[in-house]
């Protein structure tokens, strides 16, 4: 595998872990949300 290649697998792992905490308050939120209405 090209450095490259292994350089944007790793940049892309590191925005999942960083945003994975911000997309489950997000997911929350929707749920919390859907709760309310129904």
């Amino acid at each position: 595998m090209p450095a490259g290649e292994l350089e944007i697998h790793e940049i892309v792992l590191r925005m999942l872990r960083e945003g994975y905490a911000a997309l489950d308050a997000a997911q929350r939120k929707i749920v919390d949300a859907l709760m309310a209405v129904c």
